[in-house]
């Protein structure tokens, strides 16, 4: 079976990247279906190579999810079905992108924008989070709760005590942590193109990335803009300094893997750092890349597949429609349906409070079982089109052409109603704050 498996991957990985180059060379490194593309690579296509290659994979004992779902074996046909899904759904998707992908009619765009502009509007989404951070930590009751505070956890007593007044205050602070993000993308992508780095504000941005990964404990804003970083360089054909952050992947997988485990108690960093490197099931470098690519969505994935249709029952789209409704409090909808995440955890992790992802395969499959297999590539349509829209219209909105390349890399692997609802409060902020206006020297956009 591992002959198959490995020919299949092979095919995949061919297909893939040569359809990534395709994207790139017409309409650059960042746009929306280039986004789309990283996530997918990111977030299933690397750990599906990984496990493929390592024959299967279980998770260490530390995640405490058992054994009903945190191991997957190929050497078995029973997970065939289940990697044969997400190999035709990914393959469907890369044809839909290489056949409907139309020509760009300029990726010169970014020659418009005012990079003064764009400081401007990223020291605005500094202030903004700033001031969310400073009001969570007083709701918690003080730096040193903050510090000791584990971040999940946290979250929950917050929104058992606030109710939808913390939610909106979350969903906000990470709305305008993809703005952030996004500005922060663009910024250090014009500076590869003209080849004039703004080193001083380019460092005050990588500092910024590393306070929001430490109030958040969140990760996926940094690896997306790292994510970034590779595709321009590389579609730039910097190769010397590509070269060189290759050189330092290592040392960023080992941090990154590490974070996870440390990220819960900050006050006792040094302790939990020490105990991480000396924890011998943690050490090994399959472990690490499955940690860094959030491989146990991989993992939740082969088994939703394998799970929904006989041992549970499909969702029907359920999940997909509160994208409209989930902006209603549940005290005036009491009926509202749990999101997918939650659903997930209350399945395979029940009595535990957590939330559970299981890429954007996975949640289409729970809802849509075997039309997955069609209605993936149609969504991946779908990202073209908006991919051509957003292009026709960047020279006006460079910043939202990058705030979707963010978004549609993070929809890979999360739900679709959470991005939709952030796309929308994305919006909000930028016309509330007038953070893009004035952003292209041709063009005064205003709300």
């Amino acid at each position: 079976m591992k002959i198959v498996y490995c020919l299949l991957l092979l095919g995949l990985l061919l297909a893939y990247f040569r359809t990534v180059l395709a994207v790139g060379k017409e309409y650059g490194a960042v746009c929306p279906l280039v986004g789309w593309l990283l996530g997918l690579g990111y977030f299933i296509l690397a750990p599906l190579s990984l496990i493929t290659i390592h024959g299967g994979y279980e998770l260490p004992d530390i995640y405490e999810v058992g054994n009903a779902w945190g191991a997957v074996d190929l050497s078995t046909t029973r997970f065939f079905v289940p990697y044969l899904v997400v190999w035709l759904s990914m393959m469907g998707s890369l044809f839909v992108v290489y056949i409907f992908l139309s020509p760009s009619r300029s990726n010169t765009w970014w020659k418009q924008v005012d990079i003064r502009r764009v400081e401007r509007a990223i020291a605005t989404t500094i202030v903004i989070a700033v001031a969310l951070w400073a009001n969570l930590i007083w709701l918690v009751g003080g730096v040193e709760e903050f510090l000791v505070s584990h971040w999940q956890v946290r979250n929950d007593e917050l929104v058992a005590r606030h109710g939808d007044v913390f939610v909106l205050l979350s969903h906000l602070d990470t709305a305008n942590q993809v703005v952030f993000t996004g500005a922060a993308i663009l910024h250090t992508f014009m500076g590869i193109c003209r080849r004039k780095m703004r080193w001083g504000f380019t460092s005050l941005l990588w500092v910024f990335f590393l306070l929001e990964v430490a109030m958040s404990g969140n990760r996926i804003f940094l690896a997306t803009y790292l994510l970034s970083l590779f595709a321009c360089l590389c579609f730039e054909k910097r190769w010397k300094v590509f070269a060189l952050v290759l050189a330092g992947a290592p040392v960023l997988v080992f941090v990154f893997a590490m974070w996870s485990s440390v990220r819960h108690n900050l006050s006792t960093l040094d302790t939990s750092v020490g105990d991480y490197v000396e924890r011998d099931d943690r050490s090994d470098v399959t472990s690490s890349l499955i940690n860094v690519t959030e491989g146990m969505d991989f993992l939740l994935l082969m088994h939703v597949v394998d799970d929904y249709g006989s041992r549970f029952d499909y969702l029907h789209g359920i999940t997909y429609s509160r994208a409209v409704i989930s902006l209603v409090p549940r005290r005036l909808f009491p009926q509202k349906p749990q999101n997918f995440t939650a659903l997930l955890a209350e399945q395979y992790l029940p009595n535990v409070e957590t939330s559970l992802n299981a890429t954007a395969i996975g949640e289409m499959y729970a809802n849509f079982g075997p039309l997955t297999l069609f209605f993936f590539p149609a969504l991946t349509g779908a990202i073209v089109v908006l991919n051509q829209w957003s292009s026709g219209t960047v020279s006006h909105h460079p910043l939202l052409h990058a705030i979707l390349f963010v978004l549609l890399v993070w929809v890979a692997r999360s739900t679709f109603e959470d991005n939709f609802v952030l796309f929308l409060l994305c919006v909000a902020l930028i016309r509330l704050f007038r953070i893009e206006c004035g952003l292209p020297k041709t063009a005064i956009v205003g709300p």
